[in-house]
């Protein structure tokens, strides 16, 4: 007995969703309950050289223009929840902006929610004022904001490996995503960019990671309510104080060996209800800090010892350092220095450099020493791997 046709449609759809689109649609031969429901797909996913390379398969550009004009045509839902779109990087003669705007338009009539496109030769301005949209994520796309922009009901947005033009782009996107709550920004091209300004109101989470120099001089953040931070960067940013006290996690991280005084002593003192900060190539000062720090090999620099004071010292519960090379005098300062001062410390975690792994014998004296060090919390312990 075929109990999985008689089961509701939603349900039935629901089992679809784990399988490949193009498996999906291949239910339809099954009955004419299957046919309706691989008919109504609420995720749409055309992916050109998966489709190309399918196992098998001897497809070209031109089969998969005909696939994803024939399954639109037939299909008799009227919304959809995502649509995805994702072409090669190569050059594509079969496949123009006119099919991709015809694609992404439709997709835009049916109410799409989540929108994702990737390597198309042009986006149709009829994204830039998609009421229904809550996901947009871009890659590989050059485009001009328009000077029609809205997008109310925006909640995440990604822009990764993008050509973005326009010294005002930033301001004229996130003006009109009132309630933009989590954006990613990766290994983009800035072009006619004097500064980058981060400013969504909502914004709760931000990631961003950019080792591209001279594309842009500098960024700014000024957003009242962001809770968490994830930043590589060839430099630091520069924060509001407003947005520094309402951040909850952050993460920095510089490509450069250098790190910026100015910015690095506002991001410290700024960071009043911190609760996770790892820090790559800076230094570390907080007040509220009560979880987890971690070190990288960059952050031990004679130079940290005098900032490493007041209330972090106070609240720091456990320490984690990576990469720790045991031959450098200024990381075992530092080591040393934590020990001493940190008096809420309940456990330090080391773990050494590759190379370090290799010299057990002076492995072991280093942990002799540091094991003899006079410890300002009496439940600390060191832990070596």
């Amino acid at each position: 007995m075929d109990r999985l046709s008689f089961l509701p449609d939603r349900i039935r759809e629901h089992i679809l969703s784990f399988l490949p689109m193009e498996e999906a649609v291949k239910t339809g031969i099954l009955s004419s309950q299957w046919r309706d429901i691989s008919g109504s797909l609420s995720n749409l996913d055309f992916d050109q050289r998966k489709f190309e390379e399918a196992e098998g398969k001897n497809r070209k550009a031109i089969d998969f223009k005909d696939s994803v004009n024939c399954f639109l045509i037939n299909y008799n839902r009227p919304q959809i929840r995502s649509f995805k779109l994702k072409l090669p990087y190569y050059a594509n003669p079969h496949i123009t902006d006119i099919h991709t705007n015809a694609w992404i338009s439709f997709a835009v009539k049916h109410n799409v929610q989540e929108l994702h496109l990737a390597c198309l030769p042009q986006l149709p301005g009829r994204i830039f004022t998609c009421h229904t949209l809550t996901v947009l994520r871009l890659e590989a796309v050059e485009f001009h904001v328009r000077s029609m922009v809205s997008f109310p009901n925006l909640k995440r947005l990604e822009l990764g490996w993008c050509k973005l033009h326009g010294d005002n782009f930033t301001g004229n996107i996130f003006s009109c995503c009132p309630v933009l709550e989590h954006l990613i920004l990766f290994g983009n091209y800035w072009y006619d960019f004097n500064a980058v300004i981060i400013s969504p109101q909502n914004l709760k989470v931000f990631e961003y990671w950019n080792n591209r120099i001279g594309t842009f001089t500098d960024i700014y953040i000024c957003t009242p309510n962001l809770q968490k931070i994830t930043y590589l960067g060839m430099d630091l940013p520069n924060i509001s104080l407003e947005t520094l006290s309402s951040l909850v996690s952050a993460c920095f991280t510089l490509f450069a060996n250098h790190c910026p005084d100015k910015n690095l002593a506002k991001i410290l003192m700024g960071l009043h209800n911190v609760a996770t900060l790892r820090l790559f190539g800076g230094c570390l000062e907080s007040e509220n800090l009560e979880s987890v720090l971690e070190l990288s090999k960059e952050s031990f620099d004679a130079y940290l010892s005098k900032h490493l004071t007041g209330h972090l010292m106070k609240h720091i519960k456990t320490i984690e350092i990576e990469d720790f090379q045991v031959a450098a005098e200024d990381e075992l300062h530092i080591v040393k220095y934590l020990l001493e001062n940190a008096t809420s410390l309940k456990k330090m975690k080391i773990k050494y450099h590759d190379k370090a792994q290799k010299d057990l014998k002076f492995r072991m004296l280093v942990a002799e020493s540091l094991l003899t060090i006079t410890k300002a919390s009496s439940h600390a312990v060191i832990v070596f791997s």
